[in-house]
Order: C-alpha cells, then structure tokens, then sequence
C-alpha cells in the first residue's frame, strides 16, 4: 500500500520535498539575510498552506476563516511555546544574522507532510473529506503551522525595531 502512495505519487512532489528539505537546512546554519528575505519564508509558507486548503477542498470561507484562526492562535502561542529566535541585527549591513534551528524545518516538513496526506487521502478515500469537522481541523493546522513563521518573523522585525532605535 505505501509502495503504491509513493509509485503514483507525481514526480513534482519529490522535487517540492527536496526543493523545501533544501531550504529547511538552511534554516539549521547560522546565516546572514536581509529584511526581504526573512519576510520571504513565512510568505512562502502561508501561501504554501493555503494552497493546500484551497486545492484540496476549493474557496469555502468557512475553511479560510478556520485557517486564519489557527494562523492567529500560533502567532499568539508561539512565543510561549517555542525557544524565541536567536538572532542579532546589524544596523550597518542592515543584515539580521540568525543562529540556526531545526525548528523551521520541522515546520517546513510537518506542513508539506500535512499537504501529502491530505492529497493521499482525496485520492484513496475522498469520502473521508466529506466530514467537516475534519476539513476545519486540517484547515485549522495548516493556519497553525504557518503562524509559527509569522511569529518568528516578527520575533526578528522586534529585535531590528530594538535594534535600530537611537537614544537622544
């Protein structure tokens, strides 16, 4: 059964999981980027989820609305639950130099992974989707998994605002 998922799986999704593997390993190394770039993952990854709600269940605004709250929700709790971005702004540059973390992979991962399974299961057993509450729960994830990169990217806009303020 699971040589078959994977057999008629379409190549482009080995390419997405490599391309976002890549990308959650870069996460891991400390590096330097600018303001652009840190804004560029978490966008990436809202439109990533939200592609997934859309194609999977097409426009409902209930499933959006569902989406946005767990979007709310995570930006709110992250901060709480989760170790706060190491990172330092350098106002010269105008560079943040972030420390690496496994976390953005995780998180990368867990919503490609949510996307796979809910795609593995319109394909073999649609009916299942039919169920709204599990159609608002698997919305409200997607919402949560992208919040948590909407919270680290304030987390850093934060400490460039910190950084940045001048003493008269």
């Amino acid at each position: 059964m699971l040589l078959d998922i994977i057999y008629n799986t379409p190549i482009w999704v080995f390419g997405l999981l490599i391309g976002l593997l890549v990308l959650g390993w870069q996460q891991t190394r400390p590096r330097e980027i600018t303001q652009r770039v840190a804004l560029f993952l978490p966008l990436g990854m809202i439109a990533l989820s939200l592609s997934g709600i859309i194609s999977s269940f097409s426009f409902n605004y209930l499933f959006i609305i569902f989406w946005m709250i767990g979007v709310g929700l995570s930006i709110f709790a992250t901060p709480f639950l989760l170790p706060k971005v190491r990172a330092k702004y350098d106002d010269s540059s105008a560079m943040f130099i972030i420390a690496g973390s496994w976390i953005p992979m995780v998180i990368i991962m867990s919503i490609f992974f949510a996307k796979y399974v809910t795609g593995v299961v319109s394909a073999i057993a649609p009916q299942l989707l039919d169920n709204l509450m599990l159609v608002y729960a698997i919305s409200l994830v997607y919402g949560m998994l992208s919040g948590v990169f909407v919270s680290r990217s304030k987390q850093l806009l934060n400490i460039k605002s910190h950084t940045t303020l001048k003493v008269v």
